[in-house]
């Protein structure tokens, strides 16, 4: 694992806003938020530190953490949807796009397509036939989700389709969007909103698709749950979700020192 390096007083005093992943980072197993947890975050914001999620859930099921924790800002669907202050974004699949990942999604075992209501369609062992005809009677997608994708045909279908894969694991699953979409694109667009530059934002998560968001919030803090890739590419490990990693963190990096 690189050198890991603890945030200064400095640092900590620079942070306006934390983004935090929810399952597997903010979530417990349970999917719950720990009262420390929460009470750390709360108290984040009564020092003026603002809150985002930066998650693959979408509006509709970030919903229950939303009414919890009344985040300022949200990247959503992995980047496909985001809200800040009044203001909400929604950036759905083309037709085409959706007709080409339709097609190069036979032979998964699993295809789920996720629409800007937040409802979704589930084809387990879908034919062509059945792929083709949900693409072309689909309201607005705001992704699809393919099972058992081999890494050679995600590539294939970014490149031929412009659209991007948000995440990866291995051969087991893939979600694909509109073309430059990801968290660590909607975690700029946030932060850049309200001025928040590179350094005054910290982000919590635990897959590699975190690590970008990392880079763009200047300070990246992995779970101890995290994946081989996330441990090595932040800047500091805590402890687990179900160790209340995060409020770890916050009680003795960042709110002794605001």
């Amino acid at each position: 694992m690189a050198e890991k390096r603890r945030m200064t007083p400095e640092q900590a005093r620079r942070v306006k806003w934390i983004l935090t992943d929810l399952d597997g980072t903010l979530l417990n197993a349970e999917k719950k938020i720990t009262g420390r947890t929460l009470d750390a975050l709360l108290a984040c914001r009564e020092k003026g530190i603002q809150l985002a999620f930066a998650t693959g859930r979408n509006f509709i099921t970030a919903g229950e953490y939303r009414e919890i924790l009344h985040p300022e800002g949200c990247v959503l669907a992995y980047g496909a949807q985001m809200f800040y202050g009044d203001r909400r974004f929604d950036y759905a699949l083309s037709p085409e796009a959706l007709l080409g990942i339709a097609r190069r999604a036979e032979g998964c075992s699993r295809v789920d397509f996720w629409y800007r209501s937040g409802t979704s369609l589930e084809m387990k062992n879908p034919d062509l036939k059945t792929l083709e005809a949900a693409a072309a009677e689909a309201p607005e997608t705001l992704s699809v989700a393919c099972w058992g994708m081999p890494v050679e045909r995600v590539k294939e279908t970014e490149n031929l389709l412009s659209v991007t894969a948000t995440h990866y694991v291995r051969d087991i699953w893939c979600n694909f969007c509109t073309g430059g979409r990801n968290k660590e694109y909607g975690a700029q667009q946030l932060l850049a909103a309200y001025g928040c530059a590179k350094g005054e934002a910290l982000g919590f998560g635990d897959e590699d698709c975190d690590l970008g968001f990392f880079r763009v919030c200047g300070w990246g803090v992995a779970m101890g749950n995290a994946d081989a890739a996330t441990l090595e590419g932040a800047d500091w490990v805590t402890g687990t979700c179900d160790a209340d990693g995060i409020a770890e963190f916050l009680e003795e990096q960042i709110l002794p020192f605001r």
